[in-house]
């Protein structure tokens, strides 16, 4: 009698220690052509599920042959499933926030941990006995837990496209939709086309609202190409300065065209002219001046 006792105590407590509860789901799907449902793990087959159907998984239990069983609904009862017949539905991405400890279950034993900045997949949700959330992921090939509280949902942002204006510097340049490929069209000289990057030899550029390619030693960001020196001005007023970004001591009208003596330096936008027979300057930036071509 004594050891009957003792063989149901010791089965008592192997059930303990491999049983993990939830108070909360989270769904698996089928990927056996026929999954078999028991009654109990192990015991007689109740029934079966058809290959990827989706199930709610209510408790967790691993047998002593480390065989991991799910207890789920199944018609007005409770059955169970095992492991190895299902997959766990990717649902997002989450990023830590904050060194997080990786566990076996809800306040289970500690596994390892994930650090801050870390982005991981989330197969499943489950909460603890205070309603708190854990999202069940996998760490080193197995399936464990995170705390959500040190966690955010992680967006994946679309890379920011720099864009500038150059202009063409030569007299006629093809655009083609990849580099040394068809025409798409002719740009003329002193025409301002938007670049979005560089791609060795050739620039990227927005042509009638599409990516296209432009030789890029034809291009440029400065007036340097242009002769005789004159602008017009596309901005409603254009300041006139003392020196460059200094002091204004005047302005431009949009529309007006003026000649410029030379340019302040090789890499500079800023043109210097003459202002009421004085020494001036203003900026020559895209969307200021465009070069008056004769």
């Amino acid at each position: 009698m004594k050891k009957r006792i003792l063989s149901l105590t010791l089965a008592i407590l192997i059930v303990s220690v491999f049983t993990f509860s939830f108070a909360g789901s989270f769904n698996v799907k089928t990927q056996s052509n026929v999954t078999k449902v028991y009654g109990t793990p192990n015991g007689v087959v109740k029934g079966s599920l058809a290959k990827h159907t989706f199930v709610a998984v209510h408790k967790i239990w691993k047998d002593g042959a480390h065989v991991v069983w799910y207890k789920i609904k199944y018609g007005s009862q409770f059955g169970w499933i095992k492991e190895a017949d299902t997959v766990t539905k990717t649902y997002h991405r989450v990023i830590i926030t904050k060194n997080v400890n990786v566990r076996k279950c809800t306040w289970g034993a500690i596994v390892g941990y994930l650090p801050e900045g870390k982005v991981v997949k989330v197969y499943g949700m489950t909460r603890d006995a205070n309603g708190k959330v854990w999202w069940k992921i996998k760490f080193k090939g197995q399936y464990r837990y995170i705390h959500s509280a040190l966690t955010s949902k992680y967006t994946i942002k679309p890379p920011v496209v720099k864009i500038s204006q150059m202009y063409v510097a030569k007299k006629a340049v093809f655009v083609r939709k990849k580099p040394y490929q068809d025409k798409l069209g002719v740009l003329r000289k002193g025409k301002l086309i938007e670049v979005t990057g560089f791609d060795g030899m050739w620039a990227k550029v927005i042509y009638k609202g599409k990516k296209a390619y432009v030789y890029k030693t034809y291009l440029t960001r400065d007036l340097s190409f242009v002769s005789p020196y004159k602008v017009a001005v596309t901005a409603k007023a254009l300041n006139v300065r003392k020196a460059p970004a200094r002091d204004i001591i005047g302005y431009l009208p949009k529309n007006a065209v003026v000649k410029f003596e030379k340019f302040y330096s090789n890499t500079s936008n800023w043109l210097e002219i003459k202002y009421h027979g004085k020494k001036a300057y203003i900026y020559a930036g895209p969307g200021y001046v465009v070069p008056v071509l004769d």
